[in-house]
């Protein structure tokens, strides 16, 4: 039996920032994706692609799951019990059958499907906003390949939790830039085309009560941009003043971001 993890987030093997952090022993935690309804964070996802020639129990499943993930599965646990939604693990095969673990009741079925299509639809029971955006499919696994032409794409992932002693500290959501620098990196610029991600970020914000933080990194400089989200204005509520309203903005690099990270953030550690 082999667990594939597969992710749709195609920049982090290259995101020079997470790999600082990870050096500098910061833990983080993601989810390959959560879904909100009523405004209120629904349910937190993870996902893997099963490999087999046997037949495998459900029990194995959890086990092998929890072993993958040992270090953080209890932050991940604690996560969900914050925010008081269900983590349910999706476990896959490439002819499409899947089966849907309860992650905070011993990997305990959930519910099984015979295609990707029924597994997007069954998603919907958990969500009211679907990005339909158009994507760029280069290099994406089968699974967000196959849900995206169903109309049903995967719910879009949590980029990293940064955790401290083992609780989850800060949202983070990293942005890379190639065209301007870092310096010169707004998002601002972007933001009417990319209003449904902030708007899923925010209500992910609120509900976890945890500040969310944009860091911004680029393979060609030294730079890391530290944003700290103070509120945001949509649209639909105001449309002259819409985007993103910082609180705190300082630029750092890969060798003191240990200091800037804990200052923006006020955690000691």
């Amino acid at each position: 039996m082999q667990l594939i993890f597969e992710s749709s987030e195609r920049s982090d093997s290259s995101n020079i920032a997470r790999q600082k952090l990870e050096e500098l022993n910061f833990k983080m935690i993601t989810y390959e994706g959560y879904t909100v309804k009523n405004n209120t964070v629904s349910l937190l996802l993870d996902r893997a692609k099963l490999i087999t020639d046997v037949k495998v129990s459900l029990s194995n499943l959890y086990q092998a799951i929890r072993k993958e993930i040992h270090d953080i599965f209890q932050i991940k646990v604690d996560f969900a019990k914050k925010l008081n939604v269900p983590w349910y693990f999706v476990v896959y095969t490439e002819d499409e059958y899947s089966v849907v673990l309860d992650m905070l009741n011993n990997g305990t079925e959930v519910i099984r499907f015979n295609s990707f299509k029924e597994l997007g639809e069954w998603t919907m029971e958990y969500r009211d906003y679907v990005m339909r955006k158009p994507y760029q499919e280069g290099g994406l696994p089968n699974i967000d390949i196959k849900m995206r032409e169903n109309g049903i794409p995967w719910p879009g992932n949590m980029d990293k939790a940064l955790c401290i002693n083992n609780k989850v500290a800060a949202i983070i959501e990293f942005q890379n830039t190639s065209r301007v620098t870092v310096r010169e990196h707004e998002n601002n610029n972007f933001f009417r085309m990319d209003e449904g991600r902030w708007r899923v970020l925010d209500i992910l914000k609120q509900h976890s009560q945890l500040p969310l933080l944009v860091i911004v990194w680029s393979r060609k400089e030294n730079t890391i941009g530290l944003k700290l989200v103070d509120h945001i204005i949509y649209t639909d509520i105001d449309q002259y003043h819409a985007g993103i309203n910082w609180g705190t903005i300082m630029y750092s690099s890969l060798n003191n971001l240990h200091t800037d990270l804990s200052t923006i953030l006020k955690i000691n550690q």
